[in-house]
């Protein structure tokens, strides 16, 4: 398999669902379709999930990549 997905749910007061891939090399989230934030880690540099790469341009074209394998 190409990737493995996952669901979770956070937050007490306001609740969150998020959906999850991950590929050999990167995890991608998107929290409630991305409204409430995405995350995206490069666990072959950071393999503790410290920097958050979804803002960054140089990885623009490998979340787009990563959120079709969501839908």
């Amino acid at each position: 398999h190409e990737a493995a997905f996952t669901q979770a749910r956070r937050g007490a007061q306001a609740e969150h669902w998020g959906w999850s891939v991950r590929t050999a090399r990167y995890r991608f989230t998107q929290w409630d379709e991305g409204r409430s934030g995405v995350e995206l880690y490069d666990h072959d540099n950071d393999p503790h999930e410290y920097v958050n790469l979804a803002n960054d341009p140089q990885h623009l074209a490998e979340q787009a990549r990563l959120t079709k394998l969501l839908k």
